[in-house]
């Protein structure tokens, strides 16, 4: 169940949702939706994700190979920039090396639109000045 690893997670109902619909439809991109709505969510499946090992590891399993298999999303890709928000410091930066691979233990949300990242590196910055105001 879904809900046991996330009953402290503000907007588990939504993610509840999400869940049974990708379950009735059989459909993978509910999960997606899941993973980028704002809620903490993405946080803990990143979390499990980067911590290898842990107490949910079947169901990370589970949420990684149905997203990196399920034939629905064959069609998804893209190829050419996107932006994100990552907030790094000096040694993260250091880590970043011309023709090096890094490799990225969580899902990482992005857009084509630069706005969109702009808006919400605003809104992160804005919550991160006033907790807890939702903007």
């Amino acid at each position: 169940d879904i809900g046991v690893g996330l009953v402290n997670i503000n907007g588990v109902q939504n993610i509840k949702r999400f869940f049974q619909k990708a379950t009735q439809e059989q459909n993978p991109s509910w999960i997606i939706k899941a993973n980028t709505t704002e809620t903490e969510f993405y946080i803990t499946l990143n979390k499990e994700i980067a911590g290898g090992e842990g107490r949910y590891q079947n169901e990370r399993r589970y949420i990684i190979a149905l997203l990196c298999h399920h034939p629905i999303l064959n069609n998804c890709t893209f190829t050419g920039a996107a932006y994100r928000v990552l907030r790094q410091n000096n040694n993260d930066l250091d880590r970043y090396r011309t023709d090096f691979c890094l490799i990225a233990k969580s899902f990482l949300s992005s857009s084509i639109d630069r706005r969109i990242t702009e808006l919400f590196l605003l809104r992160q910055e804005a919550t991160r000045e006033n907790p807890g105001v939702k903007l």
